[in-house]
């Protein structure tokens, strides 16, 4: 069969590029046909991809909605695969084909609005996603996303920290460094930036050595001021952001790495998220985490802590779903933990043993090629 893979372009800096990188060549080698239909990354021009695997670009509409039906047609697909949010899908359109939906269920309950009814299947990223699909009424199939363990892997630390330290411009050899990798692009956060800083700075109080690496665009006009904010709760010079040649080109996996490796603790509080690939990054890199206590990220902690959480009112957000609000105090607790720990081996060993599990051949030969054979068998 022949699929045409909707994603961000492999060019982008992004999880769902990352993912678009890791599954189309491995799809293809299985002996099937996929094209990628790039809803952004590309416009202009149909390009072949260094997998060589031909991408197309987006026309007026950011995705594809305009132009579906000619590339259905172009690449002879006998099947879409979507890689992107079902809220923002017009079920109407993708609907007319056979449609697989990689569902990231960051919501509950599930929005009306996802016209999922519309899909031939339904590929859900996380447990907690098929729980709340199910409550809703669709039946999936459990697909997660993935992490390519021979990229991020453990390296020496020592040569880690001496990169982080000339991004940050000092040594950070005896710092307490916790990291975070969010995009910052909505305002009020879904990532919580106000809720990390608080803590951060309520722990540095008491350790003056912490120092907070923010892999994020502080400056994004669609997103919180970072730097501000670091300003406003008195860490402005505790906080690292990343280069402006690194924001606008991508940083490179092999870079994110090392900031992996040296980071202390990884931190990943939002309010909701569909899966939280650099948490599972993170981990391949042997680095414990901190998460939010509820959602998709609960299942991503191999070795680290969950913050306690508080529902956040379903009137708060249109589509009237409930996410979750980490407790400052909660997350306070778990960096005091992690500073104290943050000389043992044994949780890094732990993390970069569940994050294998998870590893790209692990999670396309166990859970997404039995998974096109069934949906083929139809």
């Amino acid at each position: 069969m022949n699929y045409l893979w909707v994603g961000p372009s492999t060019s982008c800096p992004t999880g769902y590029a990352r993912e678009t990188k890791l599954f189309t060549p491995r799809i293809r080698d299985s002996g099937r046909g996929v094209v990628i239909g790039a809803y952004v990354g590309m416009t202009g021009g149909a390009v072949v991809n260094t997998d060589g695997i031909t991408e197309l670009p987006r026309y007026q509409d950011q995705l594809l909605h305009d132009v579906l039906p000619a590339y259905v047609a172009y690449t002879q697909s006998d099947a879409v695969i979507t890689v992107v949010e079902p809220s923002v899908l017009n079920g109407n359109i993708y609907g007319k084909f056979p449609w697989i939906v990689r569902a990231g269920v960051n919501a509950e309950p599930i929005p009306a609005s996802w016209h999922l009814e519309k899909a031939a299947a339904i590929w859900s990223c996380t447990r907690w996603g098929q729980r709340q699909l199910r409550t809703a009424g669709f039946e999936s199939t459990y697909v997660p996303l993935a992490v390519d363990t021979k990229v991020f892997c453990p390296v020496n630390r020592l040569e880690a920290q001496e990169h982080l330290g000339q991004m940050a411009g000092y040594s950070v050899d005896d710092r307490f460094v916790v990291l975070t990798v969010a995009a910052n692009h909505s305002n009020p956060s879904i990532k919580n930036f106000a809720g990390l800083f608080e803590a951060v700075a309520r722990v540095a109080a008491e350790l003056p050595e912490t120092t907070l690496v923010v892999v994020s665009d502080p400056d994004n006009p669609q997103g919180v001021n970072l730097r501000q904010l670091a300003q406003m709760f008195g860490i402005a010079d505790r906080v690292v952001f990343p280069p402006l040649i690194g924001l606008a080109l991508g940083i490179p996996d092999s870079f994110l790495n090392l900031l992996y490796n040296a980071a202390d603790v990884f931190t990943l509080i939002s309010l909701t998220e569909s899966f939280g690939l650099p948490a599972l990054e993170a981990q391949a890199a042997g680095t414990p985490v901190i998460l939010t206590g509820g959602g998709a990220l609960a299942e991503l902690c191999f070795s680290g802590h969950l913050v306690e959480c508080d529902p956040l009112p379903g009137w708060l957000w249109a589509h009237g779903s409930q996410w979750k609000l980490p407790r400052v105090d909660s997350i306070v607790r778990r960096l005091r933990y992690a500073a104290s720990q943050r000389n043992l081996i044994g949780p890094r060993d732990h993390a970069r043993e569940g994050a294998l599990s998870l590893d790209v051949n692990v999670v396309f030969d166990r859970y997404m090629l039995p998974a096109l054979e069934a949906f083929e068998q139809r």
